[in-house]
């Protein structure tokens, strides 16, 4: 259960990944505003269906989280007990805690109207870039690498290559 559970959370996180990096991608090659995850959230909400599939998306988050809480505290990879182990464990305590709290800023703007709280943040960096020499083609490069992130967790949900080190143990 708790596999589908992972699974789920990795897709998930592929799809902020996804939607985050197209979102980069056409501000660059069409001069509209990058965006943040809170941001790309809002927008998922403002689209037909889209709180339904904000609750989904918080659901799988949640999962992502949860699983990162299995990965810090009970060690399923065997990444051990030493300072290396430790602090890759610790690298996902936080990564955890980034992608709950993101599971419930995406509960919250299911179940209610809520502005993202990183636009302005976000809007700041995109005018920077934009602003600098060749921006332009640093926003797209950054949007491709971010959607390549994201085709990466899908394919790490679909596989469940993340699980190999589990299933040795």
């Amino acid at each position: 259960m708790i596999e589908w559970f992972a699974r789920l959370g990795y897709a998930a996180k592929g799809m902020v990944y996804l939607l985050v990096g197209y979102r980069a991608l056409k501000g660059a090659l069409h001069w509209i505003r990058p965006a943040g995850s809170s941001e790309v959230l809002e927008g998922l909400q403002k689209q037909p269906l889209g709180e339904p599939l904000l609750l989904i998306l918080a659901a799988g988050l949640a999962f992502f989280a949860l699983w990162r809480a299995v990965q810090t505290f009970w060690d399923p990879e065997g990444v051990g007990k030493d300072w290396r182990g430790l602090l890759e464990r610790t690298g996902y305590a936080v990564s955890g805690l980034f992608y709950g709290n993101l599971a419930a800023g995406a509960l919250e703007m299911a179940l209610e109207q809520v502005e993202p709280e990183d636009v302005h943040e976000q809007e700041q960096m995109a005018a920077f870039l934009l602003g600098q020499p060749l921006g332009q083609w640093l926003v797209a490069g950054a949007g491709l690498a971010v959607l390549g992130v994201g085709v990466a967790q899908l394919h790490k949900a679909w596989s469940g290559k993340f699980l190999e080190p589990v299933a040795r143990r």
